[in-house]
């Protein structure tokens, strides 16, 4: 036999030893994810949207089947819904692809929002001086990656708040009105501190905290590094996504107060 063959042929088997590896380690991980998975919708509240009344146990095993199946072309679409005291806090992550004739483009998105029971009184977009920086768009035309980033209101305002200014940009419809909230709620400028990324609004009928890259999620993980180690353990990083969903949650919950 040549020995390009040898080569080829070592490599191909190679190729179906590492797929069939991946696939037991998967399948052993889903199987012993399914405490944790009970652990988050016990402990979260979250129901999944289109089984809003199941119980628990509804939910884990759509979890499991979910995670057991996924979709082959890499896509996904899941959303989840809490009452958090009174306040409906939606989760949603999604991911997809278009091909065209000569390429195909992946997309994804990341978000929690909150349905709020009236426009805000006072609309706000708080988000990190990176995604507003022109910087930001010099290094995407470096990569084969881009985010959508937009300012959802009028005015950037300085808000006289270190914490927040030398941070992240601000930006209002109505920048005394932004001001006199941000400085009348110690409480929701302490819950803008320490997050990997922000990018928060409440405008419209909703409260959203934008994460398409994750970041918030990866960090409760010990980072892309640590995400990687844990590649396999489902449960681990199930649990360890609670206290991000959990502050989410509270920092939506003040911010619809605030702005109210």
């Amino acid at each position: 036999m040549p020995t390009q063959l040898i080569f080829v042929a070592i490599f191909i088997a190679a190729s179906i030893a590492y797929t069939v590896w991946m696939k037991q380690r998967t399948k052993q991980g889903i199987s012993a994810a399914r405490p944790a998975f009970h652990a988050f919708f016990e402990r979260t509240g979250y129901r999944y949207a289109d089984l809003p009344q199941a119980p628990v146990e509804a939910q884990v095993d759509r979890a499991y089947h979910d995670a057991a199946h996924p979709d082959p072309k890499g896509g996904m679409d899941l959303h989840y819904v809490r009452n958090f005291h009174g306040l409906p806090v939606h989760y949603r992550s999604k991911s997809w692809s278009e091909r065209t004739l000569s390429k195909t483009t992946y997309y994804r998105s990341n978000q929690w929002d909150a349905d709020l029971p009236a426009p805000p009184r006072v609309a706000l977009h708080i988000a990190d001086k990176s995604l507003a920086s022109v910087m930001s768009k010099v290094g995407e035309a470096f990569t084969n990656q881009s985010r959508n980033f937009s300012p959802k209101c009028a005015h950037q305002v300085v808000t006289g708040i270190p914490s927040i200014d030398d941070k992240y940009v601000v930006y209002g419809d109505n920048p005394d009105a932004v001001r006199h909230v941000l400085s009348r709620n110690p409480a929701l400028v302490q819950l803008l501190q320490n997050w990997a990324q922000m990018d928060l609004s409440i405008v419209g009928q909703s409260a959203v905290l934008f994460d398409p890259d994750y970041k918030n999620l990866t960090a409760a993980m010990g980072g892309m590094v640590g995400g990687m180690a844990m590649m396999f353990d489902f449960g681990k990083r199930t649990e360890l996504g609670i206290p991000v969903h959990d502050r989410v949650a509270e920092l939506l919950a003040t911010l619809a107060r605030a702005a109210a």
